[in-house]
């Protein structure tokens, strides 16, 4: 299934898929997440998992306006 298909089903009341989904799209998150804590140095103390969690939170809020 889709990620906008998976999105979808979200969106009709079917939460039980929303792990499934963040499975999909976490590989691609905790790049990112590395690729931005590697920018930063390790300044601030912010870890890569910090960002991962972070980027739960945006996927989130993402589904909610999508």
């Amino acid at each position: 299934m889709t990620n906008e298909e998976l999105a979808r089903r979200i969106q009709q009341g079917e939460r039980d898929l929303l792990l499934q989904l963040w499975e999909q799209v976490r590989r691609y998150a905790h790049n990112r997440a590395y690729k931005w804590q590697k920018a930063a140095g390790g300044r601030g103390g912010t870890t890569v998992e910090d960002l991962e969690q972070e980027a739960f939170i945006a996927f989130l809020e993402a589904l909610e306006g999508w």
